[in-house]
This record gives structure tokens, C-alpha cells and sequence, in this order.
């Protein structure tokens, strides 16, 4: 090989070369009616469904120019992994002369502002069971020890994040 290949061969790694001259920021903006159930939630589950219906037009950098021109021709459509999905509950506790020895507790799932004003601890999860099992991918507990490891990995418990999961999914696939 001589010294004018190798200079080609150069050439050609640094065009192959991808590198990042702009990228697209996303703002979204969440306006509430109507607080019926956990507003967060809601504005996730509308942000998931934003962007799965989002379309960015095509770019590309023109070397001449030095800028990047954006046609509106052939959007692509955002490139999304998975389907993560939050599923808040709260834990409501029976009056103090309900209590035995063994404390009683209910979890509220999808919890209102007054339900959440009765309750001492919340729990919202972030799971998404795209990949054919829930994977948790985030968990934000606060106030109260009812809710223990235990729960939390039980089958009941994973259950009924996998069916919120689902009823989200198939809301959000109706309507993109």
C-alpha cells in the first residue's frame, strides 16, 4: 500500500464517521381539566402518547452552508424503546380501634385528591412489560410501612401492574 491509499483510506473513515451537528429538544406542555384520578398518571401516560405520535422532520447538514436543513417531506417518526408506563396506589388503613394485632390495610390504585388526603402512604411504580415480563423500572415510595419488599414482588402485586400496564397500552394504541 502506498502513501496515497492510505491517505484515502483516512478520508474514508473520517466521511464514514457519524457526528452530532443539532439535535431535536421536545417540549411538552400538560394542561389538567379535571383532577378525576392521580394526575400523574395521566400526564405520563399523555406525554407516552405524545410522543408515540410524534413525527420530526427529516434533517440533514448541508457542509456548504455549515446548517442543517429540515424538510417536511417523509417525517420520521420518533423511535421509541419500550412502553414504560407509571402506576401510582395508595395505602388506606383501617380506623385505629379497626386494628388488631395484625394491621389491615387496602391499596387504592389510580387515587383521587381526596383518597390520597386519607392515606399516609403512596406508592408509583414505573414498569413497562413491552418485553413480554414487567420490568420494573422505577419505584417511588413515600410515608407508612405497610408496603414491604415482600409485597412489592409479590405475584398479586406484579399482576396488577402488568394489567394497569395493559389497559394503558391498548388505551394509548386506540388512539395513535
Amino acid at each position: 500500500m502506498d502513501e496515497e491509499d492510505e491517505d484515502n483510506d483516512e478520508d474514508d473513515a473520517a466521511s464514514s464517521k457519524k457526528q452530532v451537528v443539532a439535535y431535536w429538544v421536545l417540549y411538552i406542555d400538560i394542561f389538567f381539566i379535571s383532577f378525576d384520578g392521580n394526575p400523574f398518571d395521566a400526564a405520563w401516560a399523555a406525554t407516552l402518547a405524545a410522543l408515540r405520535d410524534t413525527k420530526l422532520p427529516r434533517a440533514r447538514f448541508d457542509q456548504d452552508r455549515e446548517l442543517v436543513i429540515c424538510s417536511r417531506e417523509n417525517p420520521r417518526a420518533l423511535a421509541l424503546k419500550g412502553s414504560p408506563i407509571a402506576c401510582t396506589a395508595v395505602v388506606f388503613t383501617g380506623k385505629d380501634t379497626d386494628q388488631s394485632d395484625e394491621s389491615r390495610y387496602w391499596l387504592l390504585a389510580d387515587p383521587d385528591t381526596l383518597e390520597e388526603s386519607l392515606c399516609d402512604e403512596s406508592i408509583t411504580i414505573v414498569v413497562d412489560c413491552s418485553g413480554g415480563s414487567a420490568q420494573i423500572l422505577s419505584i417511588s415510595k413515600h410515608g407508612g410501612t405497610s408496603l414491604d419488599p415482600k409485597l412489592l414482588t409479590s405475584k398479586e402485586f406484579i399482576s396488577w401492574i402488568t394489567t394497569r400496564w395493559k389497559g394503558f397500552t391498548e388505551a394509548i394504541d386506540s388512539q395513535v
